[in-house]
């Protein structure tokens, strides 16, 4: 054997040793794994128990309902009124509402932050070349005359961060963390936004419907006293006293139906 080979035999053990090392702590990882907590013990929003189906009434789209806890519901949930009115409103909210421009900015950063940070655990490559023209005068080497070259110069740099103990994996852990609460906090914005408008209109609807019976009960109580005024002034009428020309009920019903949706439209 010469002293080459048992120089390599001899370097073989250090070798491995370094190797297995170098597994060994590439598995390390800094910090506990994640645990996803528990879910709350509650199963809903109120004290009491809700009844699970609602009481029909005679009226349009009176039927009962229920409440199924859950359940699956499209991202459009309002479509399921079947008003262009509503989904234009809505759709017109969505995309001029500063809340939820907001909360997509919020939701873009924390993307463009994970993806920066993914960068750290890719190797780093970087590169430059420069070409020079000059010219060497003979008479510093004793040779007569002066030289003309081209020197041509090129480099490659290429680095990488090896993640022993697990710090940058973490730190996309917890940068993953926030794109999802990112994008949970844009659905939360969606969700308030489209319900809070919803309620609204749908409040604002029954009001006006309430104020158009409200103002046709009032023209048909005029109009009835109107014809019992006409009545008693004929000759050989009973003598009847002048009843008033509104009822002073319809006035305020009127008056705070319309104080109602105000409020509404304000809100």
């Amino acid at each position: 054997m010469t002293a080459h080979a048992r120089i390599a035999r001899a370097r073989w053990p250090t070798a491995a040793c370094a190797a297995l090392g170098a597994l060994a702590l590439a598995a390390c990882a800094v910090g506990p794994d994640f645990k996803r907590p528990e879910a709350p013990a509650a199963q809903g929003y109120t004290d009491a128990t809700l009844p699970q189906v609602t009481v029909a009434s005679d009226a349009a789209h009176g039927d009962a309902q229920q409440f199924a806890a859950g359940g699956r519901l499209q991202r459009q949930w309002w479509t399921l009124f079947h008003s262009e009115p509503l989904d234009r409103l809505i759709e017109q909210a969505l995309r001029d509402s500063p809340t939820v421009a907001s909360a997509q900015a919020a939701l873009r950063q924390a993307r463009e932050g994970l993806a920066a940070e993914r960068g750290a655990t890719w190797p780093s490559v970087s590169g430059q070349a420069s070409v020079q023209r000059e010219q060497f005068a003979g008479a510093s080497i004793g040779q007569p005359g002066t030289f003309l070259f081209t020197l041509y110069n090129a480099s490659v740099n290429v680095s990488y961060t090896l993640d022993v103990f697990g710090g940058i994996r973490r730190q996309l852990e917890a940068l993953q963390a926030q794109v999802d609460n990112a994008d949970y906090q844009l659905q939360a914005t969606y969700l308030a936004l489209t319900s809070n408008l919803a309620t609204t209109a749908i409040r604002e609807a029954s009001l006006r419907a309430q104020i158009r019976a409200t103002e046709a009960w009032k023209a048909s109580s005029t109009l009835w006293a109107k014809r019992r005024l006409a009545a008693s002034s004929r000759p050989n009428a009973c003598t009847v006293s002048r009843p008033s020309m509104v009822s002073p009920a319809a006035t305020r019903s009127v008056s705070s139906t319309f104080s109602r949706m105000r409020l509404a439209e304000a809100t």
